[in-house]
């Protein structure tokens, strides 16, 4: 039976990195970027002319994530797999940026029709330019997690209408939530029910502190670097994950602290913190330390040379059983 899930809450509508939101504009620069964007065809095609102006080999990878290259501590081929197929939305995202930010930034009034030229606007931006960005966003309200979070659940023959309601809540609220959904028809459900593909997200939502963030790239060596922090200070990057079990946390905990370091090498912050709630023990793990720069140099340099040579340490076999790529990849032959 075919379904579709639909959760109504804007977070949600991607959960990829280079889908988050990465900052609040006036609409009319949105809305000029995104009509601008609309109106090319094939965004490959595109990716590979800003290889080609750039000097780079169409078939060799640039555009690159970092919350991709930090589970290379999960899985070294899965990473670089993840990376390929996701570049062009790496670059989706880039260009986005490039061209939002420098509307906002009154770098440019308008923006080009020809590809060519669209790709050369944002070339003057800096990281300074980002932090006056960010700064600009530390000054918004964050808000607050919601109540609740209600979603449908369609099928050819119905629509399932579902509500998960925040865990943090009095029992007193949770009842007239309760209460609420049974006269709109909905039935609430907990969050381990919630659609495996956003129920990390559900719990970001309810349960990861707020602070603002905005996405940027950075050049490293061969690549541009695409990323998005949950979170990020005067002080620290933050990132929240979440893990089935506490057997997982020790699998998750170092792709999670790496990329936390690459946030905050990146974003140049001196500090991470990483925060893992783990669902069967119902409880949040907290890490608040200094970013280790040792570590992203070696995890670039290591990622780099798996992507030249594609030579690597397979990881263990149960991993493989649930993985995207178990079909074509060298891992499980």
């Amino acid at each position: 039976m075919l379904l579709q899930i639909r959760v109504s809450v804007k977070r949600l509508e991607s959960i990829c990195e280079w889908t988050k939101e990465v900052s609040t504009f006036p609409e009319n620069f949105k809305e000029k970027v995104s009509e601008t964007l609309s109106k090319i065809e094939n965004q490959r095609e595109l990716l590979e002319l800003e290889k080609r102006r750039r000097g780079v080999d169409v078939g060799k990878l640039l555009f690159v994530g970092m919350a991709d290259i930090a589970n290379f501590h999960w899985c070294a081929m899965k990473s670089l797999l993840t990376n390929r197929k996701m570049e062009v939305h790496f670059f989706a995202s880039y260009l986005h940026d490039r061209l939002l930010y420098s509307l906002k930034l009154g770098y440019v009034t308008s923006l080009p029709m020809s590809k060519s030229e669209l790709l050369l606007v944002g070339d003057e931006l800096t990281f300074q330019d980002v932090e006056r960005l960010l700064g600009d966003k530390e000054k918004e309200e964050l808000g607050k997690p919601p109540p609740y979070i209600p979603f449908s659940v369609r099928s050819p023959e119905r629509t399932l209408k579902l509500m998960v309601l925040n865990p943090l809540l009095s029992v007193e609220v949770k009842e007239k939530i309760a209460k609420l959904a049974e006269k709109e028809h909905a039935k609430v459900v907990s969050l381990e029910d919630a659609p495996p593909k956003f129920r990390g997200e559900i719990y970001q939502e309810f349960l990861a502190e707020r602070y603002p963030t905005i996405r940027w790239n950075f050049e490293w060596q061969d690549y541009v670097v695409v990323g998005v922090p949950d979170g990020i200070t005067n002080n620290f990057v933050y990132e929240f994950k979440t893990t089935g079990s506490e057997f997982l946390l020790g699998y998750v905990e170092r792709s999670a602290l790496a990329q936390a370091d690459l946030y905050g090498h990146f974003f140049k912050r001196p500090n991470k913190r990483v925060q893992i709630y783990v669902m069967d023990a119902k409880e949040t793990v907290t890490w608040h330390e200094e970013v280790n720069e040792a570590e992203v140099i070696s995890l670039l340099r290591t990622f780099k040379q798996l992507d030249d040579t594609r030579t690597f340490l397979p990881p263990q076999k149960w991993k493989c059983k649930s993985c995207e790529f178990r079909e074509t990849c060298k891992s499980v032959k």
